[in-house]
């Protein structure tokens, strides 16, 4: 199961500004680098449909997202809408939901693009990054795996954080990343400091990174038309700031700036320069009549629901076999899934496989249900996860 999350959040949608409940997990900081499991990236885990009981709490969710904390991995893990405190439904196209994991992804591309980051995830000082990519992964259980399938392009989502406006959604959603990523170098520092056996010399509240919540939004306009769009919270906005100054001071080190991030210092920053590598990673997907009665026989595609948001409309659609076949991606599915049909999913599989080039790997498990239930079942599935994680680092 997967610990105490570091830090607990909020974002707005990208589709239509509804708050989404989010939780940040920080790996273990290794004491040598490149050891053996460690990855090193950033990934995000989604949920099984909400309606069912679907949200970040679920097993199979934190079963995956252990796997990948331990592979050094700093892990998203977020409600769909509908989802536990997420504000909203769940809606019947999916769009909107793929609207909110975008809003994720959006988050964890800056999260990475922050000064320092990608040297911690990485574990290297800046001579051995300079020719490295940190990774991210973009996965999902069930109906988190279908909407993770049909994200855009990486390139869509740089573009709408390049050229977010103030008090806009994604400007929101940088703000957002720079705060927990100076919490995330100081967790670094304290972590490091630990490797050191220097524990004496830190302030007991300092050894306590867990748990911390950050909410609220730097723009008045912003607060108040996220707030009006259905969030499921009252945020007291001052009471939010001295609790986010409050955390910054006790993870803030010599080394980083913990100062408050204004909008004009939002608006001067450059472009963001690091692209990740992608991988994917999808837990029971579902094909057949399932996915289609859960999407209504719509090809999804990431939409904006304000005309005047940054564009995504004339986005090209992402074909999902591409995306799946172009990137290192895995796929992970039980022979007795009663929920979806395996024998597609297998077919699917194979297909993508033997596509020239391809990067896709897939693992069939006999006797494996939809949901996990059986826990040599389930460790079969996660041992698949962490020898792929192994195999394409």
């Amino acid at each position: 199961m997967l610990p105490k999350p570091n830090t607990n959040f909020t974002l707005p949608s990208l589709y239509d500004d509804l708050e989404l409940d989010c939780r940040l997990y920080f790996p273990r900081v290794k004491t040598v680098s490149h050891e053996e499991n460690h990855v090193g990236g950033c990934a995000i885990f989604a949920h099984p449909y909400a309606p069912l009981g679907g949200c970040y709490d679920d097993p199979v969710v934190h079963s995956v997202g252990s796997v990948l904390l331990r592979h050094g991995f700093v892990l998203a893990t977020f409600n769909f809408r509908g989802a536990e405190k997420s504000a909203g439904r769940t809606s019947w196209s999916g769009k909107a939901e793929l609207g909110d994991y975008v809003s994720v992804y959006a988050f964890m591309l800056a999260f990475i693009n922050e000064g320092g980051v990608v040297d911690n995830i990485l574990n290297a000082d800046d001579n051995a990054t300079s020719n490295l990519l940190p990774t991210l992964l973009l996965g999902g259980y069930s109906y988190g795996s279908m909407i993770a399938a049909h994200l855009p392009d990486i390139g869509v989502v740089l573009r709408i954080l390049q050229h977010a406006k103030v008090g806009s959604a994604e400007h929101e959603i940088k703000n957002r990343a720079h705060e927990l990523a100076q919490a995330f170098l100081g967790y670094c520092e304290v972590q490091q400091q630990r490797g050191r056996s220097n524990l004496k010399s830190l302030p007991a509240e300092v050894l306590q990174t867990s748990g911390a919540t950050f909410g609220g939004y730097e723009s008045p306009t912003a607060a108040h038309r996220i707030s009006r769009e259905g969030s499921r919270r009252s945020i007291d906005p001052e009471r939010v700031r001295q609790s986010v100054d409050r955390v910054r001071r006790k993870l803030g080190s010599r080394s980083y700036s913990t100062g408050a991030h204004s909008s004009a210092s939002a608006e001067a920053t450059t472009p963001p320069e690091v692209v990740p590598k992608l991988m994917i990673l999808l837990v029971s997907p579902l094909q057949g009549p399932v996915s289609s009665f859960a999407t209504v026989f719509t090809k999804l595609k990431f939409e904006r629901r304000d005309p005047k948001a940054t564009a995504a409309r004339d986005a090209p659609v992402m074909d999902t076999d591409v995306m799946l076949s172009s990137n290192h991606s895995l796929i992970v599915f039980g022979t007795d899934d009663r929920f979806t049909s395996p024998r597609k999913v297998s077919n699917w599989c194979q297909s993508l496989k033997a596509r020239p080039g391809s990067m896709m790997d897939f693992r069939e498990i006999v006797r494996a249900g939809h949901f996990w239930h059986d826990p040599g079942l389930e460790s079969q599935m996660t041992g698949a996860v962490a020898e792929w994680l192994k195999s394409v680092h």
